[in-house]
């Protein structure tokens, strides 16, 4: 996934499970950046093959969108 977050703000990447639980938090800094989630949680534990969340949010931007992770 691609993010580009405007100069002077930074943002927040979370991932969540399908029951609304964080997996993985990621911050960004200004500029632009290409997101390759490793498919692990906060602890490093691999998580399993399905259907996550992706929440983008930013002082100027506040996204969700859904996301596959094939193993």
């Amino acid at each position: 996934m691609d993010v580009s977050v405007k100069a002077g703000e930074k943002a927040e990447v979370q991932i969540y499970n399908s029951r609304g639980q964080v997996l993985r938090t990621m911050n960004l800094s200004e500029g632009f950046h290409h997101l390759n989630w490793d498919g692990t949680d906060n602890k490093g534990t691999s998580c399993s093959s399905g259907t996550y969340f992706y929440r983008i949010s930013s002082p100027s931007i506040n996204q969700t969108r859904k996301l596959m992770l094939i193993k």
